[in-house]
């Protein structure tokens, strides 16, 4: 699917994931982009073998970033 809207720099979010195995986990991380009902969002974790998945948008919620503070995964 491509995004309706791409971001000119990454908007800093807070994701909400469920895995499989290993349950729910809220992930600080980036969106790349957004569709209306759906965010693209980078996901730097070795246990999804993409580097980017797009999510509802009721399981993204919009962040600041923190002086001094970049996201794991964020580089």
């Amino acid at each position: 699917q491509k995004p309706q809207y791409t971001f000119r720099q990454p908007v800093p979010v807070v994701v909400r994931i469920v895995w499989e195995h290993d349950g729910e986990e809220h992930i600080e991380t980036v969106a790349l982009g957004w569709t209306g009902q759906r965010a693209y969002i980078r996901l730097p974790d070795p246990r999804y073998r993409f580097t980017a998945v797009w999510l509802n948008a009721t399981d993204v919620r919009r962040r600041s970033w923190r002086l001094g503070h970049t996201p794991r995964g964020i580089a």
